[in-house]
């Protein structure tokens, strides 16, 4: 192949390329086929109610085409102002599982954009270094509220964040009822249905998973000391998620008070901030 002949085409044929690679990377259907005829004689009832509850998830898996068509619109949408000679062949080990990815993920709006804006970035002459094949992974491993968490965090850099201990007044010693929130992640909690007690936990698990994918580092021993992140402290800890605690004084043996904590995105994070959101 001559040397011409591995330079990028124009903007439209570099992403009709990626968006053609729906058609080369297969769906595995085996995995979610209806039942064999066999197994379902032998299961029953039981092979039916689970073939009945599978029809809907066959019912999201995107085609081929579909997705072609979905990432050739939203990839050119993301380029649009981008000059001609910026935009570059993607790297297949960037674009194959990408592609794959959407197959499976694309109904999801925060994870198929996020995967949309990887490609877009994958396909800048000016970004394409910085951009790392594991941050497909990194995606995948997401649910839609981790991706909505992470987009905060990413937006702040450095979070404030604050944990709820409570001591008992007979045992020594405290413990961490939850950790690493703030009120505007648990608002995002809220709105996700989640309700009571599982709105704490469902941040504190998000942290914990951003953290385990490398995105971000928590920290229990590290307090903010910019003079707005004070203030994002104290407002946050006079709100009403924090403040009930501390004024409800004793329950069951147990006193509460606030420890400031905080959140900060990894070297890793920040690429990967500027890599998917575009």
């Amino acid at each position: 192949m001559g040397s011409d002949d591995a330079k990028p085409g124009n903007v439209s044929d570099a992403i009709n390329a990626a968006a053609n690679l729906a058609k080369a990377v297969p769906i595995y259907d085996d995995a979610l086929k209806p039942i064999a005829s066999e197994t379902g004689k032998a299961l029953g009832t039981v092979g039916r109610v689970v073939n009945v509850c599978l029809a809907p998830v066959r019912g999201l898996v995107w085609s081929a085409e579909y997705v072609e068509n979905w990432v050739e619109t939203r990839v050119s949408k993301k380029l649009e102002n981008e000059p001609e000679e910026n935009i570059q062949t993607p790297d297949l080990a960037i674009a194959g599982p990408i592609i794959e990815s959407l197959k499976f993920h694309g109904q999801k709006p925060e994870i198929s954009e996020m995967f949309a804006s990887l490609l877009a970035s994958s396909m800048m002459k000016n970004k394409a270094s910085s951009t790392h094949p594991s941050f497909v992974d990194k995606i995948r491993l997401m649910s839609a509220f981790d991706a909505q968490v992470f987009a905060y965090l990413a937006k702040q850099q450095t979070t404030s964040t604050t944990n709820i201990r409570r001591k008992h007044k007979v045992f020594t010693g405290e413990t961490e009822l939850y950790r690493f929130c703030n009120e505007d992640l648990l608002t995002l909690a809220l709105g996700k249905g989640h309700k009571g007690d599982e709105v704490f936990r469902a941040v504190q698990a998000s942290i914990e998973t951003l953290v385990g994918l490398g995105l971000i580092v928590a920290r229990d021993d590290a307090t903010l000391t910019a003079p707005q992140r004070i203030k994002d402290y104290e407002k946050s800890e006079k709100s009403d998620w924090f403040s009930e605690f501390v004024n409800r004084g004793e329950v069951n043996g147990f006193t509460f008070s606030l420890k400031r904590s905080s959140v900060l995105l990894t070297q890793v994070g920040q690429n990967f901030s500027k890599s998917v959101f575009r």
